[in-house]
Order: C-alpha cells, then sequence, then structure tokens
C-alpha cells in the first residue's frame, strides 16, 4: 500500500481507513457509474483501461461488467446475504495475511519440542513473502509436519510433558476462581483491545501509540486476574481468548516498537509514521500518514522470544538458500533455466511434458538435511487435475514415472509414501525421499 500512496492507487485505502476511524461505514455500489454515469472509458489510467478492454468489459453499469468478469464473486456475496444488484458492499481496510510467524525446522517442528506450527502460524515466509504462496506453504507444511508425528512421534508423550500440562492446567484453574465475578466486563475489555490494537498497530502505525499501548498491555496482563472479571462459562472462554489476545499483542507491538528503533520504515502495507525524515503524499491528509518508505533490502531477520517474563527481540542473518534447479515452463515443455541437474532429474523434465499450457513454476530442491543423495520436486495438485481427470496422481518409479491410478486403486500407502492432498512429490533418484 505504502509504494502506491503517492501515485494515488492506494488512496482509495486511506480514505475509507479515514471513514470508518470516524465511527462511519464506507460502501461500494455497484448498481450505477459514478459521477452519474457521465464518465469516460479513456479517462482511466492507462493500466485499468487496458485491464477492461482486454476483458471485453467497457460497457454497461459495474454490476454488469462483474457479471462478465466474475460471476462467482456476485454468487459469493449473494450466498453470504448480499445481493449486489440490488444493494451496496460495505468495504473496510482490514488485515489480509500474516507475514512472519514461530519459528520451525524442515519439518514445520518448533523448538518445543513435539508443537508444530503451519500457515501463516510459522514463520517459513517473511517480508518477502512472493504474493500467492500463503495457500501452499499451508499445504506443504500440513503435510511435512504429518510425515514427521506419523513417523516419530509415537507412543508416549515425551518426558516432562505431563508435568507441564498438570502445571499450565493448575495456572488456568486459578485464573478461572480469580476473574468469577457476579457482573463481567471480558466482552468490553475485548473490544476495547481490539480497537487499540487496530489504531496504532494494523496498517496506520504511529511509533508514539504503539509504545503507549504496549505499556498499557502490560500493565493489564499484569494485573489480568484483578481486573478481568466472567458472569458465566460464555464470558469465562472470552477470558481465555483476551489473554492470548494481549499475550500476541505484546509480541506484535515489541516488534514493532523494535523495527522502528532500528531504524525501519514504512514498506508493504504496514505505513510507520514519520514526521522527522517523511513525506505527506497530499496535503489534506492529517499528519499521521507523513512516512517514508523503506527502500532497504537488509538481509536480517528479526527474532523476538520471551524470557524472564519480557518480550526480547535480536536479529540474526538469514540461513544461506540451498542450491536449486528451476524449470520454467515456455512454449509447452519445461525446460531448464541455467543451473546443474542430475540427469535422473532431467528424465521427470520428460515426464512434464503433459503440463503443456498451464505455465507454471517447477523447483527442484536438494535435501542434504535429509538425504544428500535425494532431489525433490513439488507440483500443486490443481495444475495434473485435468490430466488425471480427477484420480489421484502418484509418483512410481518401480512402475514407470508419472500415472494417475484408476478410481478403484486401493494400494495402501505408508506414511512415507502418502502424497499430499493438494501437491504431489516427485523423486529424482529414490523414492519416498522426503523419508522423516
Amino acid at each position: 500500500m505504502c509504494a502506491k500512496v503517492a501515485d494515488g492507487s492506494s488512496i482509495i485505502d486511506i480514505l475509507v481507513y479515514l471513514e470508518t476511524c470516524k465511527g462511519r461505514k464506507v460502501y461500494l455500489d455497484y448498481r450505477k457509474n459514478p459521477v452519474g454515469g457521465a464518465f469516460s472509458y479513456d479517462a482511466l489510467l492507462p493500466e485499468a483501461r487496458e485491464y477492461l478492454t482486454r476483458a471485453g468489459a467497457c460497457f454497461g453499469t459495474p454490476i454488469e461488467r462483474l457479471a462478465h468478469m466474475n460471476q462467482p464473486a456476485i454468487d459469493f456475496y449473494r450466498d453470504k446475504g448480499v445481493d449486489l444488484y440490488t444493494q451496496p458492499l460495505e468495504i473496510a481496510l482490514c488485515a489480509q495475511h500474516n507475514n512472519g510467524g514461530i519459528g520451525i525446522d524442515c519439518w514445520w517442528q518448533t523448538s518445543v519440542k513435539g508443537l508444530f506450527a503451519v500457515g501463516e502460524a510459522a514463520a517459513s515466509h517473511g517480508v518477502y513473502r512472493p504474493g500467492g504462496t500463503a495457500l501452499n506453504a499451508g499445504q506443504v507444511g500440513s503435510t511435512r509436519a504429518a510425515q514427521y508425528i506419523a513417523a516419530r512421534c509415537q507412543g508416549d508423550a515425551s518426558a516432562g510433558f505431563d508435568a507441564a500440562a498438570s502445571a499450565a492446567l493448575a495456572e488456568m484453574g486459578t485464573l478461572a476462581d480469580a476473574c468469577r465475578a457476579d457482573t463481567g466486563n471480558v466482552r468490553d475489555l475485548w473490544q476495547h483491545a481490539a480497537e487499540e490494537m487496530s489504531r496504532c498497530g494494523a496498517a496506520i502505525r504511529d511509533p508514539a501509540q504503539i509504545k503507549a499501548y504496549c505499556e498499557a498491555v502490560e500493565k493489564q496482563l499484569a494485573n489480568f486476574g484483578v481486573t478481568v472479571k466472567a458472569a458465566d462459562r460464555a464470558e469465562l472462554a472470552m477470558v481465555y481468548r483476551l489473554r492470548d489476545m494481549l499475550l500476541s499483542q505484546r509480541a506484535y507491538l515489541t516488534a514493532m516498537e523494535d523495527y522502528t528503533a532500528h531504524g525501519g520504515q514504512s514498506r508493504g502495507s504496514a505505513l510507520y509514521t514519520d514526521l522527522t525524515g517523511g513525506v505527506k503524499p497530499f496535503a489534506q491528509l492529517p499528519d499521521t500518514f507523513t512516512f517514508a518508505l523503506d527502500e532497504t533490502e537488509a538481509p536480517l531477520i528479526q527474532e523476538l522470544w520471551f524470557e524472564d517474563g519480557t518480550c526480547r527481540t535480536g536479529w540474526r542473518a538469514r540461513a544461506p538458500s540451498p542450491k536449486m534447479t528451476t524449470f520454467l515452463k515456455t512454449s509447452g515443455a519445461a525446460t531448464a533455466k541455467p543451473a546443474t541437474y542430475t540427469k535422473a532429474s532431467a528424465a521427470f523434465v520428460k515426464k512434464l511434458r503433459f503440463l503443456k499450457g498451464v505455465g507454471t513454476l517447477f523447483t527442484i530442491i536438494k535435501r542434504r538435511e535429509l538425504n544428500p543423495t535425494v532431489t525433490e520436486l513439488w507440483i500443486h495438485a490443481p495444475l495434473i487435475a485435468k490430466k488425471a481427470k480427477g484420480r489421484p496422481v502418484h509418483h512410481c518409479p518401480r512402475e514407470g514415472g508419472l500415472r494417475a491410478h484408476p478410481p478403484d486403486h486401493r494400494r495402501s500407502l505408508t506414511a512415507r509414501q502418502a502424497p499430499c492432498p493438494s501437491s504431489f512429490r516427485l523423486s529424482a533418484q529414490v523414492p519416498c525421499s522426503s523419508t522423516p
């Protein structure tokens, strides 16, 4: 958003945000064209005009254009009770996804043995996350975690688990007793916490407000059992959720405060107020929107951990990227970009010719931490749906490579052989290459 505010394409986000901060609601009306219908497609920015022209949508009202280009969107909102043909759609500036997360290893296991984090909870991608990879990261991470759990996490829990669990249950039981009251306030505290985080720790971030609210969160956590009250079971459930919310807020706010203390500036969808070295793109905007873009590519990773009752932060260098061979789909055949790959890997390129017209990116990675002779190739399953005609697709080295199993195929797969439901693995040299 930040890079697009100055050129005007994200000013709508800012204006909507300002209106919602006033307690107002903003709506998008698909039923009629702007300026009373007296607008020209030629007056649009070149990018928007070209998009509509290529889509054959330079006609009619917004809802007619949307029906031409994306009927499922209309159906989606209708299923949610909003008919875009008859009523406007409420809009707001909202969070889309989380970058960063809990530190994991190559099996998505955290530093706590037996605890796995996947998807947006895992730190498998950061500020450089390519668009659209979050879903695939969740799918692959879940599969690898499940494979490891099935192979290595059998039998009794690890030593010390029972004692730690008993202590946690006792602590939460004590908290429940302390928060019990005839009249509860947890719902109001929840709403206040949500509003405060949205005000200072969402898309628009003022370092002074971040610091002030972080201190308020620390104080509330320190006096949680005294200040938070619940009158019934439903409110007691909110007590635990509020505690989790405040713990998360403390972590995020501490990270934001540390980021700016190390010279961090606005980037992506986070606008940090900078009244000393920043620029306000439009004079009519409040001073809060004075910012400077972070255009550096600092090769450091920010880490945060909880120690002795305090959130601590540190910065470290990134781990070196593994050597990769990348196959880029061009003109009907998978071709290799300049790199080194094995003869066995090259054979798989020929197996991929059925993907003609898909236009996707294949990546082969040496998994040296698992087996120095193993190479893996992950492919998103929807790409092979047409070829397989809905049947499971596996890589069977002993059976001639790629094949779509018939509908009645019932071969039992072990945890080491089971393919991901949304992606499948090609092993370039040995089967079951990602054995936990």
